[in-house]
C-alpha cells in the first residue's frame, strides 16, 4: 500500500511540475529574461531527478516483495485447500460456519507464532505444520464430539486430493460404498462374506487404487478370512501385493471386509498420514477460549443434555476478577429488556453477561 501511495504521490508531483513548466513557457516575453521562469525550470529538473530515483527504488522494492510473495505461494495454495475443507463442514451440520476473516486471523497469528527460519523451505514447512494443527484445534472447539474424527479425515483427504495422491471417485467410494448398477455378481465367499460387502468389493475392484482386488481374493482366501474373523483386523498384515498397497487402499478394503472396524482404521490412517495429534482432539479449555475471544466475538456454548458450564464460568470469572460484575439472565418470556439492560451496563462499565437458554 505504501508503494502504491508513493507512486501516486510521485505522479501528482510530476503533473504539478509539468503544469508549472507549461505556465512558464506560455508566458509572454523572453523566457531567458524571466528569472522566475528559469528558477521553475531548474526546480523542475531537480524534482524530476528526485522522483526518478524514488521510482527506481520503489520498483526494486516491489520486485523484492513480489519475489518474497512468490516464495510463499505454496503456503497460500495449501491454506486455500484448508479453508475450503472447513467450509464443507456446513454439509455435515449447518451450524458449522467459518468466515474468511476469522480464517485469515488464524493464519496471521500462525505467521507470528510458528518457528522462524532463515531458510525459506524450512520456514514454509514450519508454517504449514503449525497453521494446519492450529486450525484443527480451533475448529475442534466448535464441533460435536462425533464429528471431530470426520473433520480430521476431511482435512487429510482434501490435502491428498490436492496433491494428486487420491482421486475423487476413491474418496466417494469410502464415503458411500459406490452405487450399485444392475445385479451383483454371484458371491463365491458367501460362507463368510455378506452379499452387500461382496457388491462393494466388486465396485471397489474397478477403481485404479484397488483394481483387480476381487480377482486376487481367491488366491489368498484363507488369509482374508482370517483378517475378517480377527478381533482387530485393522492391525493385521494384508496378504500378497496388498500388503504394500497405499494406506487409503487399505482403508477402502477394510470398508468392504469389516465395515464395523472402519473407525479405528480411519484413526490409524490419519495418524500415519498427518500424525497422532490429529486423532487426539484437545480437551475443552475455557480459559483458552476466553483468551481468543473479544468484546465483539462472544463465547457461545451449544450444550448436550445435562451439560452445565456455569461452574466453569464462575471459576473463570473469579480467576479474571469478574465474579462481582457478572450478570446471568435465563432468557424467556419478558426477559428481553432485562438482558438488553445488562448488556448495555456491561458495555458501559466493563463486565460479563451470561445469557442462558
Amino acid at each position: 500500500n505504501a508503494l502504491i501511495l508513493q507512486g501516486a504521490e510521485n505522479k501528482k508531483k510530476l503533473k504539478e511540475t509539468e503544469d508549472r513548466i507549461l505556465e512558464v513557457l506560455s508566458a509572454e516575453g523572453n523566457i531567458l529574461e524571466n528569472e522566475e521562469g528559469i528558477q521553475v525550470l531548474k526546480d523542475a529538473k531537480i524534482i524530476s531527478t528526485e522522483i526518478e530515483e524514488k521510482q527506481k527504488i520503489a520498483e526494486e522494492t516491489e520486485r523484492m516483495i513480489d519475489e518474497a510473495r512468490a516464495g510463499y505461494a505454496p503456503v497460500a495454495w495449501r491454506s486455500s485447500i484448508l479453508f475450503f475443507a472447513i467450509s464443507s463442514l456446513a454439509n455435515i451440520e449447518p451450524m458449522y460456519q467459518y468466515s474468511l476473516s476469522w480464517f485469515m486471523g488464524l493464519f496471521i497469528q500462525s505467521t507470528k507464532d510458528s518457528h522462524p527460519s532463515s531458510e525459506l523451505s524450512v520456514r514454509l514447512s514450519n508454517l504449514d505444520k503449525y497453521f494446519t494443527y492450529f486450525l484443527y484445534k480451533m475448529v475442534c472447539r466448535s464441533l460435536f464430539e462425533k464429528d471431530k474424527l470426520l473433520f480430521s479425515l476431511l482435512l487429510c483427504t482434501r490435502l491428498m486430493r490436492a496433491r494428486g495422491e487420491l482421486h475423487d471417485e476413491e474418496f466417494r467410494f469410502l464415503i458411500t460404498g459406490g452405487v450399485s448398477v444392475g445385479q451383483n455378481e454371484h458371491n463365491p465367499y458367501d460362507s463368510w462374506l455378506v452379499d452387500k460387502s461382496w457388491g462393494e468389493m466388486c465396485r471397489m475392484s474397478a477403481l485404479n487404487l484397488t483394481q483387480g482386488f476381487k480377482d486376487d481374493l481367491k488366491d489368498y482366501e484363507p488369509e482374508w478370512k482370517s483378517i475378517f474373523e480377527s478381533a482387530e483386523p485393522f492391525k493385521q498384515d494384508y496378504p500378497g501385493k496388498w500388503g504394500a498397497c497405499s494406506p487409503f487402499a487399505k482403508l477402502m478394503i477394510m470398508r468392504c471386509i469389516r465395515p464395523d472396524k472402519i473407525t479405528p482404521t480411519v484413526m490409524l490412517f490419519i495418524a500415519e498420514e498427518m500424525g497422532t495429534h490429529f486423532i487426539e482432539p484437545p480437551p475443552f479449555d475455557l480459559a483458552a477460549c476466553f483468551a481468543d475471544s473479544n468484546p465483539c466475538s462472544p463465547l457461545i456454548f451449544v450444550l448436550s443434555s445435562g451439560a452445565d458450564p456455569n461452574a466453569s464460568l464462575y471459576k473463570l470469572a473469579e480467576e479474571k476478577g469478574f465474579v462481582n460484575s457478572m450478570q446471568t439472565v435465563s432468557l424467556g418470556q419478558g426477559q428481553g429488556p432485562k438482558a438488553a439492560k445488562f448488556v448495555a451496563e456491561a458495555y458501559r462499565d466493563g463486565g460479563w453477561v451470561v445469557l442462558q437458554n
